[in-house]
């Protein structure tokens, strides 16, 4: 949900001036909370023109390539546009906006694709490593040493892992491949998982439960109790890229942080 945090930060970044929402405004406030984007576009249609004084958008489109949120993960393409937003009324120069219920929620819509080379330079830094380190089982007993995705057609994906046994002293080299898929719009789904530890095959009932550990967490209905209201439409992968489409409506304005965070952190 950075991405969203991002957005509606931006947004109502530019509302807190007190002035019209201007394109050039909202772009400068983007680019203002990520750490760098090639492109960006962002368009805003209105009418009457008088509207964008009141916190009032009947469309807003915004276009990327390239962003990064952080230094480490790189988003190749990501599109948002979202139906007509009403802001609800706040103090300009207000730097924390109060959690609050909408009275018109936010729709939008989100294209984002992830390239291979992108996934696998971030699956190389520290903190995505570090993060990946906790979800193994025992994880005190392993080391990361490496992990490297490959992305294949009709929607399937290859895992290479290199692990450190401490208990042991010895390597393990393990691989995944698997297909994805979404059910009921919201559950991200496992399709005829395989894996291989040191070329041994590993029981499909030991990985099967391992998969059903974890998926919990993928689930986007856990984010309905927050007002946020997300499933994905599509989600395709093939040779270099996966691609998601999702919907998301907001109930609530979560409690957001106006000042822009600085660059790099």
């Amino acid at each position: 949900m950075e991405v969203i945090t991002i957005f509606l930060t931006s947004l109502m970044a530019v509302i807190g001036t007190g002035g019209i929402i201007a394109e050039e405004e909202v772009a400068k406030a983007i680019r203002d909370r990520v750490t760098d984007v090639e492109t960006l576009a962002v368009r805003i249609d209105n009418r009457p023109i008088h509207r964008l004084l009141g916190g009032k958008i009947d469309r807003l489109s915004i276009a990327t390539r390239g962003l990064l949120l952080i230094p480490e993960v790189r988003i190749d393409l990501l599109e948002i546009e979202t139906d007509p937003i009403d802001i609800p009324d706040f103090a300009v120069g207000e730097e924390i906006i109060s959690r609050r219920i909408l009275s018109q929620p936010i729709q939008l819509g989100m294209r984002l694709i992830l390239k291979e080379d992108d996934l696998n330079e971030a699956l190389r830094s520290q903190v995505v490593k570090s993060y990946l380190e906790t979800r193994i089982p025992q994880s005190r007993n392993y080391q990361l040493i490496s992990v490297e995705v490959k992305l294949n057609e009709d929607n399937r994906l290859e895992i290479n892992l290199e692990l450190y046994s401490k208990p042991k002293e010895e390597t393990m080299n393990i691989i995944v491949n698997f297909g994805l898929a979404v059910k009921q719009g919201h559950q991200l789904e496992i399709i005829e998982p395989v894996a291989t530890i040191n070329e041994r095959r590993v029981s499909p009932r030991f990985l099967d439960r391992y998969i059903q550990n974890n998926l919990e967490d993928l689930n986007l209905q856990r984010l309905d109790s927050e007002g946020i209201i997300s499933r994905v439409l599509h989600l395709e992968v093939d040779e270099d890229s996966l691609s998601i489409v999702t919907f998301i409506r907001l109930e609530e304005l979560p409690e957001i942080e106006i000042s822009k965070r600085e660059k790099g952190n």
